[in-house]
């Protein structure tokens, strides 16, 4: 009895949501890599900087680290909500699952796509990934996220924001 209680236990946590929301936005920024991210501290305006944390990772800090958002327009960033279609297969995504065989990448990430989590009008997450290094920065869950990140995960994601028709 105690055994199979784990195995139900077990089951469950492994699907726990990385985030719980009732609407997300997409954020994407074109750039196509031609123009400089981020450059020596000489002359770099306050945007500049901004841009360059949120693009290359240190930015945000944590999940109370939001005034970013505000900007992301700014920092050539374009906003798309997601339709609540989407919503299961966003779960399906950002979910504990059983862990994958993640890959090493020595690229140089550059975070073009942020999703913003809300509930209620709340930021609850805050997901940035490059697609080009297989590399997510998450904030806001509390649930492990290591299983996030096969090629497969990447692939669905990617074409679940990029596709036509979304």
């Amino acid at each position: 009895m105690l055994f199979s209680f784990c195995l139900v236990a077990a089951g469950c946590q492994q699907h726990r949501k990385f985030f719980d929301y009732d609407e997300v936005i997409h954020y994407y920024h074109p750039g196509d890599g031609s123009e400089p991210i981020s450059s020596p501290d000489n002359g770099k305006s306050g945007l500049d900087t901004l841009r360059s944390g949120v693009i290359e990772g240190g930015i945000p800090r944590d999940i109370t680290d939001t005034a970013f958002i505000a900007r992301l327009k700014e920092m050539g960033y374009s906003p798309r909500p997601l339709k609540q279609s989407a919503f299961p297969e966003i779960d399906a995504l950002f979910s504990e699952k059983d862990a994958s065989d993640a890959s090493v990448t020595s690229c140089i990430r550059i975070y073009r796509d942020v999703l913003i989590f809300r509930k209620h009008n709340k930021v609850t997450g805050i997901a940035k990934i490059c697609f080009e290094c297989g590399d997510y920065n998450f904030n806001g869950t509390q649930t492990s996220t290591e299983s996030f990140g096969s090629p497969n995960d990447y692939e669905r994601l990617y074409h679940l924001l990029h596709g036509k028709g979304q």
